[in-house]
């Protein structure tokens, strides 16, 4: 008894000096952000606490937007924290926008954080999205293999006109450097004929190889 006693005033201890050091940075963030992003926000509207998770995660969006990851993260993990040890929409998007933003700023955990996030978060509205985003990341780091399994996960009409030109290409491209060329040239064909900025590659690798075959 004593020793699960001990072990939950730790554990108690713990959360409480995460929560404060995210606190502490959420201070500099904001008031970082009134140098940021004027005229976008008012803070003369906001109230001193900043206590309500759905204004705090649009005040993170909007830094996300703005490419500012590293201040829009602190939010997010202060959210993350804020909504507690249950399930909400807030955290579960709080969770994926912070996994994103690790992975814009290349911290090495960025991965494992979305990779969690689908795991974890399967009734998430952010699922395709992220298993795409997932694709996206391999394919950056050449990892050929990884972007077929996690790009074959989702559905492409599941994914915006831009998006699905980019999935067939970057698709076919790993296939084609895994010397799988049947399905290459399948999803090179996908592509290949509508305008985009892969229309060009798509094309020329559809007929490299076509030649041959």
């Amino acid at each position: 008894m004593v020793r699960t006693a001990n072990f939950l005033i730790n554990n108690e201890l713990i959360i409480n000096i995460k929560f404060m050091k995210l606190k502490t940075k959420r201070i500099l963030v904001y008031f970082l952000l009134s140098f940021i992003l004027i005229p976008t926000f008012s803070f003369s509207q906001k109230t001193a606490s900043y206590s309500n998770a759905n204004s705090d995660f649009n005040d993170a969006m909007e830094l996300y937007r703005k490419e500012k990851y590293s201040f829009a993260q602190d939010i997010f993990e202060m959210i993350i924290v804020e909504c507690g040890q249950g399930k909400s929409v807030t955290k579960m998007d709080a969770q994926y926008y912070s996994a994103l933003c690790a992975i814009e700023l290349g911290h090495r955990n960025g991965e494992a954080l979305l990779a969690n996030f689908i795991n974890f978060n399967p009734e998430s509205t952010n699922i395709k999205e992220a298993s795409f985003k997932m694709g996206l990341y391999n394919y950056k780091k050449k990892r050929w293999r990884k972007v077929i399994s996690w790009l074959n996960k989702i559905r492409p009409y599941n994914l915006e006109k831009g998006q699905r030109d980019e999935y067939y290409f970057k698709l076919a491209y790993s296939y084609f450097m895994q010397k799988d060329f049947d399905k290459a040239r399948q999803s090179f064909m996908a592509v290949k004929n509508k305008q985009s900025r892969y229309t060009s590659p798509a094309n020329y690798y559809f007929g490299h190889i076509s030649y041959q075959n």
